[in-house]
């Protein structure tokens, strides 16, 4: 949905690639449409801890819609929904992403996070956010995010903007256009 309003807006948006785009986002659990950018792979059955390891691409929608209906038998390169995050495929390129989204929060002046509760099994998520001396904007639920910050960013700059983005969108903006 992120990708399609930035290109409905004519904007080119890059997970990957740094200053060769208009926004560079990030995935940091991999993406329904990262795939394997080599081989071709088929009938593949995997049992136990298995890992292939390849660069990436990034397909957009009508791409990963035709991947999904090849003969292709590879999933996507996802971490798994666990609490180690193992990924089977294009773990290295995901590491990356993760560091450079680290390098990203300790640079940072202002962090605005939206929707997600704090959930320290994710470190390469929360450790950063926990280092960085950004001022940190925060939108979901609200209780969880303070007991967080009582105990990782007890005195560093975090605001509570709101429990809802859809409530709160123009203060959001506010908070990361604000030079206080």
């Amino acid at each position: 949905m992120f990708e399609h309003a930035l290109q409905s807006q004519g904007l080119v948006a890059e997970c990957f690639l740094e200053d060769t785009t208009d926004i560079t986002y990030r995935k940091l659990h991999g993406s329904c449409n990262f795939v394997l950018e080599a081989g071709t792979w088929i009938n593949c059955n995997f049992r136990g801890p298995n890992a292939v390891e390849s660069n990436l691409k990034a397909l957009n929608a009508d791409e990963v819609i035709n991947y999904c209906n090849s003969n292709d038998s590879l999933s996507p390169a996802m971490c798994v929904y666990m609490e180690s995050k193992p990924s089977q495929f294009g773990s290295g390129r995901i590491k990356a992403i993760q560091d450079r989204w680290k390098k990203n929060v300790l640079e940072a002046k202002r962090i605005l996070i939206i929707g997600v509760k704090p959930y320290l099994a994710d470190k390469h998520i929360w450790e950063p956010l926990t280092q960085t001396d950004a001022k940190l904007g925060y939108l979901g639920s609200i209780d969880e995010f303070n007991l967080w910050v009582e105990k990782y960013r007890k005195n560093k700059e975090n605001k509570v903007i709101g429990k809802r983005w859809s409530e709160h969108f123009e203060e959001s903006i506010a908070f990361l256009a604000s030079d206080e």
